[in-house]
């Protein structure tokens, strides 16, 4: 049986391109790992690939597509080729989990939840000749571990690597390596209000030590990786897990083959003890560290944070992290609801306090089944129809097309405050760079 794995291309060029297809890559492993007679194939439409074509060449048995929001559109023309053809079209991800009845139009399955063990049962009913239902509701598999490796093998990883486009390259203490990320759990206990995991009920579950150490040994014997972005939603609040894959670094001597960085929360380095933590993943090869910050007022995170971060978290972190001697970007938002152009002066005002090394301010962008979706429908406050290629992490408040789900500021007055908030940052950050200089 052929089963063909695909990413959907991308029409907005803000979408980050050259990631290798972890996603499909898992989905590929788990179903060999079970069926190792299965032919299984990935293609990446968001890299280039010429989905239809290469279809066609392929005519697999079975197509299974997955559809993040912004790339939605493209993911069901696809599938709509797919069905066109003949193939069995299945299709899933974060997107159709949150709006199945809208997918349903366009496949003959819609999986709803984590793919591996829908598709597993998926494909097996189709080689027993039997028709699933079109809706399967997906068991997420509990214990992480039993998620075999990527299937790296189905991957051009070098591809990936010597991308421009890869994002991991971007960071200023990973250029001129060779740059891939990991993900090493799944979930996140936090719940912001604009992140997937506030609209989801699977628990936070994490791959051991262990694990982590097998991937890393993996991608650096096998593709020459000398720097790893881990991807997780939070990647330090499991604290007892990070110490243990930092003393498996330093036993496998790791520490010495490879650069890291991670995502984090200020809560969860703003404890006087995590400086003794943030050293030891300095000495392990960490670089850099990227917070979600996300305004610096008061009221505005209570909103985005359900009351568990405070600015006085923000000031804590940053200064343990720079403690500890490493890079710190900030992530930050404006234009959320009930934000106001003194929030978001806040918000600058705390920007030029931390003296970050690097930091983003994007706009405020509502996605499906989020709590800030729901908060933004009950307010009226989402186009109609409204364009789920918009839906991006978002930077560029200039384009018409950025959704704009404030209810305190039209879209002229947000581009009005947003130009005057990147000006005072840019001066900030010019006499920072000059002091800072001088005092070396």
């Amino acid at each position: 049986m052929k089963v063909a794995l695909v990413n959907p291309p991308r029409s907005n060029d803000k979408i980050s391109t050259a990631c290798p297809p972890l996603n499909l890559g898992y989905l590929a492993s788990y179903l060999k790992a079970h069926n190792p007679e299965l032919d299984v194939g990935i293609f990446d439409g968001l890299v280039g690939d010429n989905i239809g074509e290469l279809l066609e060449e392929c005519k697999p048995d079975l197509v299974g597509i997955t559809a993040t929001t912004p790339l939605a559109y493209n993911a069901y023309k696809i599938a709509d080729f797919c069905r066109s053809k003949g193939f069995f079209t299945v299709i899933g991800g974060m997107h159709v989990s949150a709006v199945p009845e809208e997918a349903r139009a366009h496949a003959d399955c819609v999986v709803i939840g984590e793919g591996e063990n829908a598709l597993l049962e998926i494909v097996h009913k189709r080689i027993m000749k039997e028709m699933p239902g079109q809706v399967v509701r997906g068991n997420y598999v509990r214990e992480l571990d039993r998620i075999p490796m990527p299937a790296w093998n189905l991957i051009n990883m070098e591809f990936y690597i010597a991308s421009p486009d890869n994002p991991s390259r971007h960071f200023r203490f990973f250029r001129g390596r060779r740059a891939t990320h990991l993900l090493t759990s799944r979930g996140c206990p936090r719940k912001c209000v604009f992140c997937h995991n506030s609209g989801s009920e699977l628990p936070v579950r994490y791959h051991s030590a262990e694990r982590v150490i097998g991937e890393i040994q993996h991608v650096t014997s096998h593709y020459g990786v000398d720097a790893i972005l881990f991807t997780d939603d939070e990647f330090v609040v499991n604290t007892n897990r990070l110490w243990q894959i930092m003393a498996l670094m330093r036993k496998e001597n790791l520490h010495k083959k490879i650069v890291w960085a991670c995502q984090a929360r200020s809560d969860s380095l703003n404890d006087p003890d995590a400086v003794e933590l943030l050293k030891e993943m300095k000495a392990t090869g960490c670089k850099g560290i990227m917070v979600g910050y996300e305004s610096g007022s008061p009221r505005v995170l209570n909103f985005l944070k359900c009351g568990t971060v405070g600015v006085d978290d923000h000031v804590s972190a940053t200064e343990n992290i720079k403690r500890a001697g490493l890079f710190v970007y900030g992530n930050f938002m404006i234009g959320t609801i009930g934000e106001t152009e003194e929030d978001i002066m806040q918000t600058v005002r705390l920007i030029n306090r931390l003296n970050l090394d690097d930091c983003g301010l994007a706009i405020t962008t509502p996605y499906p089944n989020t709590a800030l979706w729901k908060t933004c429908a009950q307010k009226h406050l989402l186009p109609d129809p409204i364009d789920y290629e918009a839906l991006v992490p978002n930077t560029d408040v200039y384009n018409p097309k950025t959704v704009i789900a404030s209810d305190t500021m039209t879209r002229e007055q947000l581009v009005e405050v947003y130009t005057k908030a990147v000006r005072l940052i840019r001066r900030h950050r010019r006499l920072y760079r000059l002091t800072h200089a001088w005092r070396k």
